[in-house]
């Protein structure tokens, strides 16, 4: 999963911006990043009394110091490319302490076990 992700992203760019994409952690200072994380993988689809699917749920925390809409969208797009499917938004909020807007946009992704 590590390295789907990593590479769905890597150089991930909108509109010239160049937008880093973490597992976990982010460090750096870009004004706009995403975090991610795995938050739940549970069975899916079983027959024979096995297990043959199982669905990954992932956390896209997107942080924002400007308007990141075409950021969001994008992110969408990518993950909708590779078969990750759109769950859920959280509510925006804004974070006083960093000046950040942040989302958590929810995807999941069925897999073979």
């Amino acid at each position: 999963m590590n390295e789907e992700i990593t590479s769905i992203f890597k150089d991930f760019t909108v509109d010239e911006l160049v937008v880093p994409v973490s597992f976990c952690n982010y460090f750096g200072e870009a004004d706009t990043f995403v975090v991610w994380q795995p938050i739940d993988n549970s069975p899916a689809l079983a027959s024979d009394d096995e297990i043959n699917y199982s669905r990954q749920k992932i956390d896209f925390d997107m942080y924002s110091k400007t308007n990141y809409a075409h950021v969001e969208s994008q992110i969408k797009k990518l993950l909708k490319e590779n078969d990750y499917m759109w769950v859920d938004d959280a509510q925006e909020q804004y974070e006083p302490d960093t000046g950040y807007y942040h989302k958590t946009m929810t995807f999941i992704k069925e897999r073979m076990v």
